[in-house]
């Protein structure tokens, strides 16, 4: 049969040949069968076949030849030989394409050869029953891998342009922020190492570079000269135009020093308007040159905001030695030479010396000795009088004195000072003011005057303090007269306004002390309740000796008098100073001609006897003016 159809024989006799080797194994398994006897439930029995790919007329068939026998049961052989079932199945395209459905495969197809060598397909060979390659069935081979590829090799190129591109960013990123690090790491060495405000060196460089200077001359025996300078009343115009003004000042005087320095000198601020020079002089005479340049240079005006400005300086300096090989010593050497200078009336050079030591442990005794005849009340006042051109004493104003107890009195203008430096000037106050408040009870209806110094009125506290003092003496507030400095003024106006306001509300009266010496003085007189105006000495010396004197007495009283203020003049000595005084209109004095300052216990005889009194013909205002 044929495709289900009955053929004629002869077209089979032609593979009888073809098919015989499978048949041989068909009979050979038949003869080797045994019977079996199976029992009530049947086992399945395997059947007998053999099968071979075989060629016929260029058709390749897979031949198989199948035993017909029974399946169940006992073998029951009605003939000594049971029939042979021969079935060709053509391999065609219809059963590749079986194959390629069943195993998902494409483009399959046979070969009579064997094509295993060619790489471009996939193969499975086809054997005989000997072993032989029959034929090759080959098929394209599914590459997922390539397809996988072209389709995420668009997204796997974005990717790693992507990150090529972030690598790039990051590596751009990473030397800009090396680069920002780098500068700052400069910038921030540059910071600890100078100063903000100058550009130079600061102390801790200033500081290292000493360190430096005292190693190379312990090894070398080279010396080095050391220079401390600061400027002299740059407190008074720090405190007259303020602080941007002062540091326009300090740029400036930065500048100047550098200009005088060598290479390989060192010139640092350590605060303040305090700076120090490193320099390789090592002579006496070549130092004192320089130090005298570093003055006569900061003498010439610096250019400010508020005009061309002119402002000295004091240095003192310290040549290294071997025994003073150490930082602490020779930086206070070189202070002990600066602090001599300005004690020497400043704008001035000096050089350290032995004997200064002497001095200044001198000076810290004196200063120890203060503090304790003041913790003591060891401290007297007196108190010089306040009076009218007619001989009437209107107040009097309270001096403070020291009698050292061994040395003697001490002028005010050496331990007033010595009491700012010491940190005692708060409590000196404080003991004058409780004093003169006590003996302010002697002479009653008569202002009791008394000095406030700036660091006073810094406390917050000033005037509970000073209304807590003067109550506490059982005077009234109002007996009390308090002289302020326009330098104190100017410190902080608002701050000094509050402060002012509260003081005149307890009932103290306020008079500005040295008026026509400091700054601003015409804007004080508007802002402030200022009570009274004192002229100072240094226009009162000049009277009848500089025509402009005279003009400048009559400017301030007649200024005076139109804000409604009281005016007095201090240090009135001569009968001629008191005339021209008078004529100008002023008719209070203070000073030597009226009397001289007294002991509390000397203040009421004083009242008690008559003082010298000058009565002067007053011309009228334009001929007085017209002479000034």
């Amino acid at each position: 049969m044929q495709d289900g159809k009955d053929i004629a024989l002869g077209p089979v006799d032609a593979v009888a040949q073809l098919i015989s080797p499978i048949l041989s194994d068909v009979r050979q398994a038949e003869a080797a069968r045994q019977v079996i006897n199976a029992p009530a439930e049947y086992d399945l029995a395997n059947p007998i076949q053999s099968s071979e790919p075989i060629w016929i007329e260029d058709r390749l068939y897979l031949v198989t030849a199948t035993l017909v026998g029974g399946d169940f049961g006992h073998a029951r052989l009605s003939h000594p030989r049971a029939p042979i079932v021969v079935t060709g199945l053509e391999m065609n395209s219809e059963f590749m394409a079986l194959l390629e459905q069943r195993f998902m495969l494409s483009d399959m197809h046979m070969h009579d050869r064997d094509t295993r060598f060619e790489n471009s397909e996939a193969h499975t060979p086809i054997r005989n029953r000997t072993g032989a390659i029959t034929a090759t069935i080959d098929w394209t081979p599914q590459q997922p891998g390539e397809q996988i590829i072209r389709t995420v090799m668009p997204w796997i190129m974005a990717v790693l342009f992507a990150l090529l591109a972030a690598t790039l960013l990051l590596y751009r990123i990473a030397r800009r922020d090396a680069k920002r690090l780098v500068r700052s790491q400069r910038r921030t060495l540059h910071m600890a190492y100078h100063d903000k405000l100058t550009g130079i060196p600061n102390r801790a460089r200033f500081e290292q570079g000493l360190s430096q200077a005292l190693g190379h001359a312990a090894k070398s025996g080279q010396a080095f000269t050391l220079f401390c300078l600061d400027l002299d009343r740059f407190k008074e115009l720090n405190d007259t135009y303020g602080h941007a003004v002062g540091d326009e000042l300090l740029r400036g005087v930065a500048k100047q020093l550098q200009a005088v320095l060598t290479a390989g000198d060192l010139c640092a601020r350590l605060g303040g308007d305090e700076f120090a020079i490193l320099s390789s002089l090592s002579s006496q005479d070549r130092a004192g040159e320089l130090a005298a340049e570093i003055v006569r240079r900061l003498s010439q005006p610096i250019r400010l905001s508020i005009g061309d400005h002119a402002i000295s300086c004091s240095v003192g300096f310290a040549i290294w030695t071997p025994d003073a090989n150490d930082s602490l010593e020779l930086l206070r050497r070189a202070d002990m030479a600066l602090y001599v200078a300005k004690n020497d009336g400043r704008n001035c050079v000096r050089s350290y010396d032995g004997d200064m030591d002497s001095s200044i442990k001198a000076m810290r005794r004196l200063k120890e000795d203060l503090k304790t005849d003041l913790e003591d009340g060891k401290l007297t006042l007196v108190y010089q009088p306040q009076v009218r051109a007619s001989g009437e004493v209107v107040g009097f104003e309270a001096l403070v004195r020291w009698t050292h107890k061994e040395l003697g009195p001490i002028s005010p203008a050496i331990f007033v000072p010595l009491a700012e430096e010491a940190g005692l000037i708060k409590a000196l106050g404080e003991f004058t003011l409780r004093q003169a408040a006590e003996d302010s009870l002697r002479w009653p209806g008569r202002k009791t005057a008394v000095n406030c110094s700036a660091t006073q009125l810094q406390d917050p506290e000033f005037v509970e303090r000073t209304v807590a003092i003067v109550t506490a003496a059982g005077a009234q507030c109002s007996d009390i007269e308090l002289e302020l400095t326009e330098g104190v003024l100017f410190r902080d106006e608002q701050k000094a306004q509050i402060l002012l306001d509260a003081l005149h509300q307890a009932g103290f009266s306020i008079a500005l002390d040295d008026f026509g010496t400091g700054f601003s003085s015409l804007s004080y007189l508007r802002k402030f309740p200022i009570d009274k105006v004192k002229i100072d000495r240094s226009f009162v010396v000049a009277l009848g000796e500089d025509p402009k004197a005279d003009a400048l007495l009559l400017g301030i009283v007649n200024l005076a008098k139109t804000l409604g203020m009281r005016v007095i003049a201090e240090g009135v000595e001569t009968q001629e100073q008191w005339r021209r005084i008078s004529t100008a209109g002023c008719e209070k004095i203070q000073g030597y001609i009226a009397s001289r300052p007294l002991q509390p216990d000397n203040v009421v005889p004083f009242l008690r006897s008559n003082i010298p009194t000058l009565r002067i013909p007053h011309p009228d205002q334009n001929a007085l003016q017209s002479a000034a």
